[in-house]
Parts: structure tokens; C-alpha cells; sequence
């Protein structure tokens, strides 16, 4: 297997070629894993959420973080989506 480079041809690492073939099978590739990977992510940030109570101050910094967390599972899912409509329409 090799890449295509400007007019080159240089062969690809083998540990590049297992990571490929390991994204393949965890459907990153296709966005339908991001999008999973990305609704745990969410799911997951917005229970911590809900669930932790602050004691003090520094304890709401990261009850503040788990929110934060969830955003970025919502951003990853969206990612996932727009992979996901890319690979069908072209």
C-alpha cells in the first residue's frame, strides 16, 4: 500500500497501515463510530453534570469542566455527522 504525493510514491509504515485498518473496523472512518463515540461522550459529561454537587469552590470548577465535556461530545458527534453526509453525497 502507498501513498500518492505529488507525484511520489512512498510506502506507508506499518504501524500506520494497522491504525487504518483499526479505524476501518471501529467505524471512525465512516463517521457512524465518531457519532457513537460523541453521544457516550455527551451522555456520559451530562450525567457528571447533573449528578455532582459541589462542596466548594474548586469542586464547581470541575463540576463547570463535566459540562464543558459534554459540549465537546456534542462537537465530536457533529464531526461524526458531517463525515457521515460527506462520504454519501461524494
Amino acid at each position: 500500500m502507498s501513498v500518492k504525493d505529488n507525484d511520489k510514491t512512498t510506502p506507508l509504515n506499518v504501524f500506520n497501515q494497522y491504525l487504518n485498518m483499526a479505524m476501518d473496523k471501529l467505524g471512525l472512518t465512516t463517521g457512524a463510530g465518531l457519532i457513537g463515540v460523541g453521544a457516550v461522550w455527551f451522555l456520559f459529561g451530562l450525567f457528571q453534570y447533573v449528578t455532582t454537587t459541589p462542596k466548594s469552590a474548586p469542586q464547581q470548577m470541575i463540576v463547570e469542566n463535566f459540562f464543558n465535556q459534554a459540549q465537546n461530545g456534542v462537537i465530536i458527534l457533529a464531526i461524526g455527522v458531517l463525515i457521515k453526509v460527506t462520504k454519501e453525497r461524494g
